[in-house]
């Protein structure tokens, strides 16, 4: 017994040898990290958080004014700068005063990608009838730094009639192209033909078998713009959530589908190409989409993938299979509301700038098509090319 506890007594010495071999580790390896830091940040090895200067910020504000000056599309604005209270003290705010409301959209979209490219934070407000303006931008950093309103003249016009008094010239943007595709048109008249009345390249969607289809297919082609189908397909939620007449479903086989939308192709003789209605349960199954494919191959059309979900199998089945195809990139009216469709216009012309091209999918509501009205020229005047949807295609 007596030698069993002698050897139970060398077991636990190890045991405790090892512990304080890993606490003075532990210590030693603190120290090392400690003064490394120490050092780094002595001798500038490791960068310290910039700090934004006054002197960036006044650099911020003449490049801002000389951005807007730059501007092909922006005709005339004063720029004023104010000085703001804040628990930090006083900021710079500039107030700038610009013609009309499609200015207003460029001046937010340019100041934006400035002060963001300076490494700020920037936040935008929209206010209807704020005194600060209509649209209000905030800088910050570490803190707020800079903010600017941007109010539209008095007298000024709302921007439905822009006629820029300077010719564009050489724009960072002239080789960024846009298409504009509007959905579900066949249900009213009176929409298609202020849509058609745009002056520009807008994608014409036709839903099938509606009351008006053909005569706003009619109406398209007499006004020289393109037309698609915008074709029904089964949505998540089915049947609760009804995609219309002549829909694409998952319980068809194969030749059901061809024969469903080759009936529709039928019904609108001058459509292009097609993009989907709905369709987020169809198109994620891809053994029912490749009839939809094999057809638009065999009758030469394009598709173009309204992505709406992001499980979609629509465009790379369209690429495998040598259909020309493309992606939408952004919904503009999701929110029904001028500001923010406003704000999902500057976001496709952003994607426009890094991609050189942006697709972008609204609907016929009185708000999508006062803002396409509003914005169009001055996006055009800026050097933007809008384009059907058939040249985004590949």
């Amino acid at each position: 017994m007596a030698r069993q506890k002698k050897k139970a007594k060398k077991r636990k010495q190890p045991s405790s040898s090892k512990t304080r071999r890993l606490f003075w580790f532990i210590c030693l390896a603190l120290i090392i990290a400690g003064t490394s830091y120490w050092a780094g940040r002595h001798f500038h090895l490791i960068p310290t958080p910039a700090k934004i200067s006054e002197e960036e910020i006044r650099l911020v504000i003449i490049e801002t004014e000389k951005a807007l000056e730059d501007e092909p599309a922006i005709s005339r604005f004063d720029l004023t700068i104010e000085n703001t209270s804040h628990p930090d003290g006083e900021r710079p705010h500039l107030r700038i005063e610009l013609l009309t409301d499609t200015e207003i959209i460029l001046a937010e979209k340019i100041i934006h990608g400035l002060w963001t490219d300076h490494g700020f934070d920037v936040r935008i407000d929209y206010h209807e009838h704020d005194p600060r303006g209509s649209v209000y931008l905030r800088a910050s950093s570490e803190k707020p730094l800079l903010s600017a309103s941007l109010i539209q003249k008095s007298g000024g016009s709302a921007g439905a009639v822009f006629n820029p008094p300077r010719v564009p010239t050489a724009s960072s943007h002239n080789y960024s192209r846009i298409a504009i595709i509007i959905d579900d048109l066949g249900y009213n008249l009176d929409s298609a033909r202020r849509i058609l009345n745009i002056p520009f390249e807008i994608t014409i969607s036709i839903l099938p078998y509606q009351i008006y289809s053909q005569d706003v297919s009619a109406m398209a082609v007499r006004k020289g713009r393109e037309v698609i189908l915008h074709m029904p397909m089964e949505p998540a939620g089915y049947p609760a959530v009804d995609p219309g007449q002549g829909a694409l479903l998952l319980s068809m086989n194969s030749k059901e589908i061809k024969n469903t939308l080759n009936q529709a192709l039928d019904s609108l003789p001058h459509a292009v190409g097609i993009n989907n209605h709905m369709g987020s349960a169809f198109t994620s199954d891809p053994d029912h989409m490749r009839p939809v494919i094999r057809v638009l191959r065999s009758r030469g059309l394009f598709f173009v993938d309204s992505r709406t979900t992001k499980d979609t199998s629509g465009f790379i089945l369209a690429q495998e299979m040598g259909v020309p195809s493309a992606e939408r990139n952004v919904f503009l009216d999701n929110i029904r509301e001028k500001r923010a469709i406003r704000h999902k216009i500057i976001e496709l012309c952003n994607r426009a700038d890094e991609d050189g091209e942006a697709i972008g999918i609204g609907h016929p509501y009185p708000e999508t098509i006062a803002v396409l009205e509003q914005s169009l020229p001055a996006l055009a005047a800026a050097g933007y090319q809008i384009v059907p949807a058939s040249e985004m295609v590949q």
